[in-house]
């Protein structure tokens, strides 16, 4: 005989009523219920058990209801920036602004270089999470301090509302999954930035914090030797390796000639021990194969033959396209259409302030829907359960599960005529929530401050 589950009391348990729930990987489910207990979800389906007929209910009136967005490409130190760096000038030049900015904190007191830093992540840790993402993969540079991401979960749940905060938040809001950037243009260089990436990794993990990573700056920047030890420190503990790879035409002619623009920035900042390891991309490629898992990441010229060789390994290497910085640099039409036909997966990223107007990963895939090539709804789980299954994420982050956390983004549109008439399984569907919805997180919805529930 089996038991009928008791029901929850109602100071912890709610009752959600959208339009619309999406779990992504099953069909759209029309004015259902979503039932949440103490920040995890209780129940999703078209018809509400009776055990939760008790609990107190909040209609949403224009919303959808989707998993966590996901980020799987992101540098929040850049996150001060009041607009992005222009790109009217060769990469070079982008780069080297790139490095001022960097540059600009040598000035500073080491108290308030620290200021600046946990300002700027802060600054685009809230912007992220306004925006529904709630797992950021980052690549992070000294100074850093995972205690800023720990503080922020407390900071943002004191503007929750007491009904938000008791029964829809989750202990963690939005976690940085951090891949601490490793470069070797000098022994300087990589002395430092693998000590500092193996000091983080080993020191004890905190909340907001997931699995650490490894990131190999660039090929440029980052030889061959580096891809290397990268990857196999990845493979004993599953970890993750990022790597910016066949982002730009020059970074091309340099790994291929040694010549160009890129070459005349770089080549007199590097000694001859980076020299002798200079990779090129099929090599670095190689590399990244033998990982655990490892995001090859922009990949905006990546060769037929460097996309089949992905393939190969689509089961642990995945490509992060960051749609409006491609379009900021004016690069060529993005290669989705051989990648998703050799069932490579591709992710989507913001990428940074530095190339971006914003960290709202929707614009992303906003601007990626704009091309022919791939479907809306392939477009939204490269930032939900696509991302979430190949990064191997905690379970229920990216998902819209049973007895998954709470980690949830809603969606608000203002227009008149909602999705409704497209069908909930039509393509359709999918192309009006992209142009029209707006995303933000589940919990901070003011409905919950005014529903008039009072708790027990």
């Amino acid at each position: 005989m089996t038991a009928t589950p008791s029901a929850p009391s109602s100071s912890e348990g709610l009752v959600l009523q959208p339009d619309w729930i999406v779990p992504i990987e099953s069909a759209v489910i029309s004015q259902g219920y979503l039932v949440v207990v103490s920040g995890s979800i209780a129940h999703v389906g078209s018809e509400l058990p009776d055990r939760f007929r008790s609990l107190p209910s909040v209609r949403l009136e224009r919303t959808a209801i989707l998993p966590g967005l996901i980020n799987s490409h992101c540098h929040l130190e850049f996150s001060d920036l009041p607009a992005p760096i222009p790109a009217t000038e060769p990469f070079a030049g982008w780069l080297s602004r790139v490095v001022e900015q960097r540059s600009a904190m040598a000035s500073l007191t080491a108290e308030e270089r620290l200021e600046a830093r946990r300002n700027a992540i802060r600054r685009g840790l809230i912007e992220s999470w306004q925006h529904g993402v709630r797992w950021v993969v980052d690549n992070v540079t000294s100074p850093w301090n995972p205690v800023w991401i720990a503080e922020l979960q407390s900071e943002l749940r004191r503007e929750l509302s007491p009904l938000a905060v008791a029964a829809l938040a989750p202990s963690t809001l939005i976690s940085v999954q951090p891949c601490f950037e490793l470069i070797d243009v000098q022994e300087k260089r990589w002395q430092e930035t693998s000590a500092f990436a193996f000091e983080q990794i080993g020191a004890p993990k905190l909340q907001g914090i997931g699995a650490y990573a490894l990131a190999p700056h660039a090929p440029y920047t980052a030889s061959l030797r580096v891809t290397e030890r990268a990857a196999e420190w990845s493979r004993p503990g599953r970890g993750l390796v990022s790597m910016h790879l066949a982002e730009t035409r020059e970074e091309l002619q340099w790994l291929n000639d040694r010549a160009g623009c890129l070459g005349e920035w770089i080549s007199p900042k590097l000694d001859a021990t980076h020299r002798s390891h200079l990779g090129t991309v099929d090599a670095h490629l190689e590399a990244l194969s033998t990982s655990s898992r490892a995001l090859v990441v922009h990949g905006n010229y990546l060769t037929e033959r460097q996309i089949e060789f992905l393939s190969t390994h689509r089961h642990r290497m995945a490509v992060v396209y960051c749609p409006r910085t491609h379009a900021w640099f004016r690069h060529s039409a993005y290669p989705v259409a051989s990648l998703r036909s050799q069932g490579v997966p591709v992710l989507l990223g913001t990428d940074s302030r530095a190339s971006n107007p914003d960290l709202n990963l929707w614009g992303e895939v906003r601007q990626a829907a704009h091309g022919d090539a791939g479907t809306a709804a392939e477009w939204i789980r490269g930032i939900t359960t696509g991302a979430a299954r190949f990064l191997e994420l905690p379970f229920g982050i990216g998902r819209l599960d049973t007895g998954s956390p709470c980690s949830l983004t809603a969606m608000r549109w203002d227009a008149d005529a909602g999705p409704g008439r497209f069908g909930p399984t039509e393509e359709g569907w999918w192309n009006w929530m992209i142009q029209h919805g707006n995303p933000y997180p589940l919990e901070s919805d003011p409905r919950f401050a005014r529903a008039g529930i009072v708790l027990d």
